[in-house]
């Protein structure tokens, strides 16, 4: 009986190791994808009430790898040499900021920024002596064609597009810069001095267009194109700092760099003139005399350096979004105060060796964040 007793004693303790081994591995996923369960790789995750309330600044800002992308709408200042020269005219650009917060609360922050403009120029279509007009409606061998710049080849062959700049520019920007983070404030403000340096390649184009035309047995029509690129290269040191203030699902920060020094400036002027003869008198499309044409192009160049001194101020919005992105808006200032060149032309008559000028670039940002 005690035989008995025992046996059954050790089946059922068999049976519930076995039911436990078969559960455990109900539950076990050796194929798992290996970053799916891996918190620090839910961007898109949702964000948790706790993440926020009672939670102190330190905690709340963020170590590790960053990324941000801002679109910019970026405003810049006319040249010195041209009569509205407190103007601002607009452009788009694009700002890339990237870097990594260490645990010692010391990081690396580079930034870089691209705007292709603006390109304010007033343009006139100027026709070419032999242009095709609606009073030859009657004249069978040379038929009217609509003034349809972008339809007929007949048409841009006959006119010049003549242009004036007003305001156009490019301008690349890099910067790389070390980073602290100090102690929150009483309130939860948090302080990040850096330190850093600054490439800036501030490019500036002067373009005017003159059309001449001397009606007599031949005539004769000249078009002068007068161009003058001046190139910026700036190598400058910053300081600065970033203020980070947090409030619920928010993030307002304002960053502040002074910089300053050496451009090292360049400019290349290009005076091309174009000559047309025609055989008569031109009606409607008259043909070129072709032997009797004429072009010259002539260069020059000049160099100098000057001292820059300025500052770079932006202040920013980030909403929390999902767990580590953020979209965000803002304000940006790019304060050039001395030591840039824009050049003008010799047609323009304007002051060609203007090479202290100041830059003011207003603008607006917006865009996303991603912090690891």
């Amino acid at each position: 009986m005690s035989v008995l007793k025992s046996s059954i004693r050790w089946l059922v303790l068999a049976a519930a190791t076995l039911s436990g081994s078969w559960a455990s591995a109900q539950q076990y996923h050796p194929f798992a994808e290996p970053l799916g369960f891996d918190p620090d790789w839910q961007w898109f995750a949702p964000v948790q009430l706790q993440d926020f309330e009672e939670v102190t600044s330190r905690q709340r800002a963020r170590n590790g790898w960053f990324f941000t992308y801002d679109r910019m709408l970026q405003g810049v200042t006319r040249s010195e040499t041209e009569p509205q020269s407190g103007k601002v005219d607009f452009t788009w650009g694009n700002r890339f900021d990237f870097g990594l917060m260490g645990n010692k609360e010391s990081g690396w922050a580079f930034s870089y920024m691209y705007m292709n403009g603006p390109n304010e120029l007033d343009t006139i279509y100027q026709n070419r002596a032999n242009f095709v007009n609606a009073a030859d409606t009657i004249n069978p061998v040379n038929p009217v064609f609509p003034r349809d710049f972008h339809n007929e080849p007949q048409f841009r062959e006959r006119v010049y597009v003549l242009a004036n700049s007003l305001n156009v520019a490019t301008m690349r920007n890099f910067e790389a810069n070390k980073t602290w983070r100090m102690e929150p404030y009483r309130y939860g403000g948090i302080l990040e001095p850096l330190v850093g340096l600054r490439y800036n390649n501030f490019t500036d184009v002067a373009v005017n267009d003159a059309y001449t035309r001397v009606d007599g047995v031949n005539t004769v029509e000249t078009l002068v194109t007068d161009e003058v690129r001046t190139e910026n290269q700036m190598f400058l040191g910053q300081v600065g700092f970033r203020y980070l203030k947090y409030s619920n699902r928010w993030t307002l920060s304002t960053d502040m760099k002074a910089f300053a020094g050496q451009n090292f400036q360049t400019q290349h002027s290009t005076l091309a003139e174009a000559q047309t003869t025609y055989a008569l008198n031109p009606g409607v499309g008259a043909q070129q005399t072709r032997p009797t044409d004429r072009s010259q192009t002539f260069f020059s160049g000049r160099k100098n350096d000057e001292t820059v001194v300025g500052m770079d101020l932006r202040a920013e919005a980030a909403y929390t979004l999902t767990k580590y992105l953020d979209i965000r808006g803002g304000f940006n200032l790019l304060y050039y105060g001395r030591g840039v060149w824009r050049g003008a032309t010799g047609l323009e008559q304007g002051n060609q060796f203007l090479t202290n000028q100041a830059v003011v670039m207003p603008g607006f940002t917006f865009g996303f964040n991603l912090n690891r």
